[in-house]
């Protein structure tokens, strides 16, 4: 079965190509015109390399954000358009699992705590707290919605921390929680799709997976907020 998987939660559109069950192509684009303009020509030239079609793909992993508005509503408009009328599996996975599965992949970071942060504007940051066991990121919470200090305020060391939020961050990771916690290799920073399969996947094989109809973003702000990327 081939299996796209996608992420629109940041400005980078990442996707990822796993047939039966292996992933065996992704690519990670940095855009520079509108997601809504972009998304359907880079998904069907990324297909294109390995000889394929939409119609020759068999199910979807979609990135579910928290993250932006926009890039999330184009994303999850689009997969729905390309399995409009078509009965496969569609695997919703937070975005930050994606960052997670980064981490849990990497030698060194087995059993320990980790927290995915990123800029969520106006002061505040979507967090998602994972433990890695075994090489792979168990969630330990939803995510939330909540400004540095009060996030502070709920972790104890040893914790790492991973997501573009450290950028912003990394005095104060570095401050409170030492000089290791903040981890800054940029496939650490933002969600990559091909780490989305592993969860999509064990979705949709033990029958967890909806179907383009109930695919849905992750808002954590209200829905009329008009925060822009």
């Amino acid at each position: 079965m081939n299996t796209l998987a996608i992420d629109t939660s940041t400005r980078t559109l990442s996707l990822a190509l796993a047939i039966d069950g292996t992933c065996v192509s992704y690519r990670n684009i940095v855009l520079n015109r509108r997601m809504a303009d972009a998304i359907v020509p880079h998904i069907t030239a990324f297909l294109r390399r390995r000889g394929l079609g939409l119609e020759d793909i068999g199910a979807v992993v979609a990135g579910r954000g928290p993250g932006s508005f926009t890039s999330l509503r184009v994303g999850v408009a689009t997969v729905k358009g390309l399995c409009f009328g078509r009965d496969i599996p569609v695997a919703g996975i937070p975005s930050p699992a994606a960052v997670a599965a980064a981490v849990a992949a990497t030698p060194g970071k087995t059993d320990c705590k980790l927290c995915v942060i990123s800029d969520a504007r106006r002061g505040l940051l979507y967090a998602a707290t994972y433990r890695i066991e075994e090489e792979r990121p168990v969630a330990a919470g939803d995510c939330q919605l909540l400004p540095w200090k009060e996030l502070r305020r709920q972790l104890t060391k040893p914790v790492v921390f991973a997501g573009d939020g450290v950028t912003l961050h990394r005095e104060d990771i570095v401050k409170a929680f030492g000089p290791d916690a903040a981890l800054t290799d940029p496939k650490f920073l933002t969600p990559q799709a091909r780490y989305l399969l592993p969860a999509g996947l064990a979705a949709i094989k033990d029958g967890r997976a909806g179907d383009a109809a109930t695919l849905e973003p992750l808002y954590l702000y209200a829905e009329d907020c008009q925060v822009r990327p």
